[in-house]
């Protein structure tokens, strides 16, 4: 075997083995995923409560350029209610505050227009 062919076969298996490897991790669906979820379930909301879940960052603000991203925010939309249930977070996906907007009253939660 000539080496062009075994260098050809090293980068394909090489190829190979690292989609294997990428595929076998699950990816999250969105970012600090499990710790929204686990605050929702905190306030009896499941997976099947949830349309919708739109996570936003927020960039510090340093004079004229934008700094590190500083917190999350997931708006999640759901059936029990109109309006939206906010989860906000810190850059490493701490939950700080859990509350509802737009009318939606929920027990356990602050609601603010």
């Amino acid at each position: 075997m000539c080496l062009r062919q075994r260098a050809v076969r090293s980068v394909a298996a090489f190829a190979c083995g690292a989609m294997l490897l990428t595929t076998a991790v699950p990816a999250h669906a969105f970012q600090c995923e499990d710790e929204i979820m686990a605050a929702l379930e905190e306030v009896n909301m499941g997976k099947s409560d949830i349309k919708t879940v739109d996570v936003q960052k927020y960039p510090q603000f340093s004079g004229y350029k934008h700094g590190k991203i500083f917190s999350w925010d997931a708006w999640i939309t759901t059936d029990r209610c109109e309006g939206h249930i906010n989860v906000h977070l810190t850059i490493y996906c701490m939950v700080t505050d859990v509350y509802t907007t737009g009318g939606c009253q929920m027990a356990g939660m602050e609601e603010y227009w």
